[in-house]
């Protein structure tokens, strides 16, 4: 395809489409500025302390960068920062991301669903509606021995159209479960070092 041609399919999209592969190509480069530089991410977060935690917080929960947000948590931990103050800002930082991959599902469903197979979006829908709040809170809330990120999940709600004040309260209670147990493992790992 020449340049051309791609410009002027670009042009024909409707705004919805521009803003998502906007956004898309801006985590993208993001995301792979970070995934070679992973020593930026320590220097971030020794350089702007807490307001790095958010900005992690808020970047490493979106489907764009991969990034478990609890894995930071040591080095907070180790500066003798507040665990609350940990949690808290994670927490809310995560909420923003989780917010804009609930927004890409819920303003791209259509574009998603032209897209995926049929029966998977189907497969998806029934899952959403039998297990609802209870299943993200779950799948959100329950560690894995090793931190994985699991909040690219979080696109389903959106394409499913669930009650966004619903999904706020089930990731915000599951962030806080989740964030809370990996700071108390941490502290006893940091607390046997020492």
């Amino acid at each position: 395809m020449n340049r051309m041609n791609f410009m002027k399919k670009f042009r024909d999209l409707p705004i919805e489409e521009k803003i998502i592969l906007f956004t898309l190509l801006t985590f993208i480069l993001l995301s792979i500025g970070f995934l070679f530089e992973l020593d930026a991410i320590r220097e971030l977060l020794k350089k702007y302390g807490i307001s790095g935690l958010f900005f992690v917080s808020v970047i490493g929960s979106t489907i764009f960068l991969v990034f478990p947000i609890e894995g930071v948590f040591p080095f907070f931990l180790a500066a003798d920062i507040e665990p609350a103050i940990i949690v808290g800002i994670a927490t809310i930082g995560s909420l923003i991301g989780t917010s804009i991959n609930y927004g890409l599902g819920f303003v791209g469903s259509g574009i998603i669903e032209k897209k995926i197979d049929h029966e998977k979006m189907e497969s998806a829908r029934k899952m959403m509606n039998k297990y609802g709040w209870i299943g993200l809170f779950l799948v959100i809330a329950i560690p894995s021995p090793i931190p994985i990120p699991i909040d690219p999940i979080t696109v389903l709600p959106g394409i499913m159209r669930m009650n966004y004040i619903e999904f706020i309260i089930t990731v915000a209670a599951a962030k806080i479960a989740k964030f809370t147990l990996y700071v108390a493992i941490f502290l006893g790992i940091i607390g046997s070092l020492f």
